[in-house]
C-alpha cells in the first residue's frame, strides 16, 4: 500500500506525521511526505493541519485529516503513539524530539494545551523517541516542571547521553526551584533556556525565578524571555515587562504577539494593531532593540 502523508503547516517537522510514518514502514508500506496535487496518486492519505488560520488544501474524501488546527480532540492511538519517528521523513534532521509529559497545570486563557491535553501527566522518557544517531534533542512539554520529579529524570537521561536539549515550548520559571537551576547549569542548550513573563500577575515569582538563574550563574545570553502582548494588558504594562527583563536582569525578551484569529483583538484599549506591530519588531531586532530607545523609534 502507497502511504501519502500531507503536512499542511507545521513550522518544524511534524511529529504525527513521523510516527504514522514509522507505523506504516513497519507493516511494508511505501510512505512518502507529499502535496496535494500527488494525493490522488496514493492508496491512503494522511494530512495534518497545526494551525486554525491555515487553509486545508483539496483532498480526497476518504483523507484521514487531524492537528490542533483540525480538531483539537482528535489524536493517534495509543501504538503510534508510542511509536518510534520515523526522522527520514523530513531532510537531513540533526536531532530528535518528542514529548515526556502531556497535558498543563497552568489555565492560562490564551492556552489551548489544558482543553486538550488536560491536566499533567507522565508520557514517557527520552529513549521512546531519542535516535542514538542525534546528538540534539528537541523536548516538547508545555510545562515540565509541573510533573513531580520529572525534569531532574529527564535531566539525568539527557546528561548520561551527554545531549544538547532545546525545551521548545519553553520552561515554566515560577516553579523554578534551587535543584531545578542546579540541574540547569549542567545541561547545554542547543540555543537558549526559554521563559517566559506574560503578565504583571506573576511578577513576584518572575523575579524570584530570575533571582536563581542569576544565582547558579546560569549565563545570561542563554536566557530567552517570551512577553504576550496584545492580549490582556495595556501597551505601558507590557512594556515595563520588558524593561524588567533587559534592563533589570539582562536577559533577552521576544515579543509574542496574541492574535484571536476568530476575529483578531477587536477591543479598543488595543488598537491600533500596528503599534504592537511595531512594538514587537522593536524588540525582536536585537541590533535595533539595544541601540535605539522605544520614545525614538515608535516615531
Amino acid at each position: 500500500m502507497k502511504v501519502g502523508l500531507i503536512d499542511v503547516d507545521s513550522k518544524i517537522p511534524n511529529l504525527a506525521l513521523m510516527k504514522i510514518s514509522a507505523f506504516h514502514k513497519k507493516m511494508g508500506n511505501t510512505v512518502d511526505l507529499i502535496g496535494e496535487l500527488e494525493a490522488n496518486q496514493y492508496d491512503r492519505i494522511y494530512v495534518s493541519k497545526v494551525f486554525s488560520y491555515t487553509f486545508l488544501p483539496n483532498l480526497p474524501p476518504d483523507a484521514e485529516i487531524g492537528g490542533s488546527g483540525y480538531d483539537l480532540f482528535k489524536g493517534l492511538n495509543d501504538t503510534i503513539e508510542h511509536t518510534m519517528p520515523d526522522y527520514d521523513l523530513y531532510l537531513n534532521m540533526d536531532y530528535s524530539m518528542g514529548f515526556t509529559t502531556r497535558g498543563c497545570m497552568r489555565q492560562c486563557k490564551f492556552c489551548i494545551v489544558p482543553q486538550k491535553e488536560g491536566k499533567i501527566k507522565y508520557n514517557t522518557d527520552i529513549y521512546e523517541f531519542w535516535n542514538p544517531k542525534h546528538r540534539n534533542l528537541i523536548l516538547l512539554d508545555n510545562n515540565i516542571f509541573a510533573l513531580g520529579g520529572q525534569f531532574e529524570r529527564i535531566s539525568e537521561q539527557i546528561l548520561k547521553e551527554g545531549l544538547k536539549v532545546d525545551f521548545n515550548q519553553g520552561l515554566d520559571i515560577r516553579l523554578l526551584t534551587d535543584d531545578k537551576a542546579r540541574i540547569l547549569k549542567q545541561l547545554r542548550p542547543m540555543k537558549q533556556w526559554r521563559f517566559a513573563f506574560d503578565s504583571l500577575q506573576y511578577e513576584k515569582a518572575f523575579r524570584r525565578g530570575a533571582e536563581l538563574l542569576l544565582k547558579y550563574n546560569i549565563s545570561k545570553s542563554l536566557i530567552c524571555v517570551y512577553v504576550l502582548a496584545g492580549f490582556d494588558e495595556n501597551f505601558e504594562d507590557t512594556l515595563y515587562r520588558v524593561k524588567v527583563i533587559y534592563e533589570e536582569y539582562g536577559f533577552d525578551p521576544f515579543i509574542m504577539l496574541y492574535e484571536d484569529f476568530s476575529g483578531m483583538i477587536n477591543t479598543d484599549e488595543f488598537k491600533p494593531l500596528k503599534k504592537w506591530n511595531s512594538f514587537a519588531r522593536w524588540v525582536n531586532h536585537k541590533a535595533i532593540f539595544k541601540s535605539v530607545k522605544w520614545e525614538n523609534y515608535k516615531g
